[in-house]
């Protein structure tokens, strides 16, 4: 599937998920959580934003170098909470791979999961509906042009 149907797909979904939240007579809010991936001068949140078509109000509140630890440790979280948006869009797993240090590395079957639960309650716990974006994957290949996986921090 092309990469402009998914996105086309995507935008569809998460509108019908808001409309059916909210009063038709104002746009409804959808957040970007995330890292660099999602920010909207390196990541995929600018063209969410294009792609909405003005259909909803898109803030991006994504920070890059940020990990699920981090983000909410400096208060980046509480900003999406603030916001009092419909849907919340959440990716992590860059920045709490290892080799990033304590202030953002997370264990991916401990740690991470519990941050990504603690998300979903509190989005929910404010009348929002959460939405679990898989992290991007690095592009890695070894000598022989094979496949190298490296993200461990998947959404299961």
């Amino acid at each position: 599937m092309s990469q402009l149907k998914v996105w086309i797909m995507t935008v569809v979904m998460i509108g019908s998920l808001v409309t059916s939240t909210r009063a038709q007579e104002s746009k409804p809010k959808v957040v970007l959580a995330g890292d660099s991936t999602v920010t909207s001068h390196a990541g995929w949140g600018a063209g969410f934003e294009l792609y909405s078509l003005g259909g909803m109000e898109v803030i991006n509140l994504s920070q890059g170098g940020r990990s699920s630890k981090s983000f909410r440790n400096e208060g980046h979280w509480k900003k999406v909470l603030d916001s009092q948006p419909e849907v919340v869009l959440i990716q992590f797993g860059h920045n709490d791979q290892p080799g990033k240090g304590p202030d953002r590395e997370t264990d991916p079957s401990t740690s991470f999961r519990e941050n990504l639960k603690r998300y979903i309650d509190e989005t929910r716990q404010i009348g929002a509906k959460p939405v679990l974006v898989t992290p991007l994957e690095r592009r890695k290949w070894d000598a022989d042009g094979t496949y190298i996986q490296t993200n461990s921090f998947r959404v299961r």
